[in-house]
């Protein structure tokens, strides 16, 4: 028999877990046995919707009003509190001297994600990658095999699993004395200006961050934020609620990649390239005065509407770093979602998406609007159980699954594309 861990209604947004034998957490909702390999890709995501949604004339103020206190009650309940980001701060700084004495003295550990970046929950992970500049060229899974028996060693931490075979490969680890976990990369270092630059986005509108929480409790309790088992990533999903802020008229917050282009971009070339973005944020604001008045519940409903039934996902890539439409025919991409990396211009963040996970996915905003759009039927239904309904939000339909190729162990591909990609 399986035995939950958490108190009754509680929400649980922390993704399975199952590292050395041990059960994932499940939420208290109803949760589906995850057995299946997700389905190659298929044309079926080019179809239309088959349900359209009610327009958002037909939304009382009421169901905003009531979304909009949900939307306070998320931000109280997930952010991260000053403890918790002291206790983050000291994991990083125990991992950096373990680093140091352990692997190379010259390895300097970045912090970045999530927990940097002003789109965290209180139960995310953290986020760590190792500069090796100056070490020269390196083996990434060297070092992080190194790494990982000084973690197992360790009596503060915990060695989750080692991954040596993804794109990126990482060290999972967690603290022995309470349920902070996190990632070790090496390199990577565009992931740090990545999260320079959501950090800019979520200074310029305070409705950024708070859409964010939303967005992010949502697919979380629905098991869809998660790239390792076929689905969008956190960051994927930070991605599209940029680039949706930044497409409506009038858009919440500017393209900061477009603003003030430099002609001499040599001095903002990382791994090979242009990581520019505008980070006057100060001098942004005042300059850039936003016309859009939306609320945050109006914002999210629009959120939900525009990529299940508004955005092209045939013919247009989710590009952040633009404001122009980007075909998919420029890119050469045409999985069920394309969404382009704002740096790293090759990184398709939606490459591992199946047309069945899409699905699902499509299926949650779908979901998300309907419940949200309507707002609760009386007064027991103004709680976060209610609006984060994982139940009813998936509505019959699986999470992914966590998947491999068999050919090669990598996580990055499934095995109907072994004989192409490995």
């Amino acid at each position: 028999a399986v035995v939950s861990t958490q108190s009754p209604g509680e929400l649980c947004l922390s993704s399975p877990s199952y590292a050395n034998g041990r059960l994932p957490p499940y939420s208290p909702f109803e949760f589906a046995i995850r057995y299946e390999i997700p389905a190659p890709f298929s044309e079926d995501h080019r179809q239309p919707p088959q349900e359209k949604l009610p327009g958002l004339d037909k939304i009382s103020e009421g169901a905003v009003s009531a979304l909009d206190r949900i939307v306070d009650k998320v931000t109280e309940k997930f952010k991260l509190s000053e403890e918790d980001n002291r206790e983050r701060e000291r994991t990083f700084y125990e991992l950096g001297e373990l680093v140091r004495r352990h692997v190379d003295p010259n390895i300097r550990p970045h912090w970045f994600g999530s927990s940097r970046n002003g789109l965290v929950l209180n139960t995310s992970d953290m986020d760590i990658t190792l500069g090796v500049s100056k070490l020269g060229p390196v083996d990434p899974t060297h070092i992080l095999s190194e790494l990982a028996k000084h973690i197992k060693l360790n009596k503060l931490f915990i060695l989750d699993e080692v991954i040596l075979q993804a794109r990126v490969p990482i060290v999972k680890f967690r603290r022995t004395d309470n349920d902070l976990s996190g990632d070790i990369a090496v390199g990577n270092m565009l992931a740090i200006a990545n999260t320079r630059l959501i950090k800019a986005y979520t200074e310029i509108d305070e409705r950024v961050p708070r859409l964010g929480l939303l967005v992010k409790a949502v697919v979380k309790v629905c098991e869809c934020a998660d790239a390792s088992t076929g689905s969008l990533s956190s960051y994927a999903y930070t991605m599209m609620i940029i680039y949706f802020l930044q497409q409506m008229d009038p858009p919440v917050i500017p393209v900061l990649q477009e603003i003030n282009r430099p002609r001499d971009i040599s001095a903002y070339e990382e791994e090979g390239w242009d990581t520019y973005f505008y980070s006057d944020i100060h001098q942004q604001t005042s300059d850039w005065p936003c016309e859009n008045t939306d609320s945050v519940a109006l914002l999210a409903l629009k959120f939900f509407k525009f990529y299940y039934e508004e955005f092209d996902y045939s013919k247009n890539v989710i590009a952040p770093k633009q404001k122009a439409h980007l075909p998919c025919t420029d890119k050469n991409w045409f999985r069920p979602i394309n969404i382009e990396d704002p740096f790293n211009l090759d990184h398709n963040l939606g490459k591992q998406v199946s047309a069945k996970t899409f699905d699902v996915i499509k299926t949650v905003f779908r979901q998300a609007y309907l419940r949200y759009s309507v707002g609760p039927v009386d007064r027991t239904d103004q709680s976060l159980r209610y609006y984060l309904d994982k139940q009813y939000l998936l509505d019959g339909k699986k999470p992914p699954v966590n998947f491999i190729c068999f050919g090669c162990g990598s996580r990055d591909h499934y095995i109907s594309e072994q004989e192409q990609i490995c």
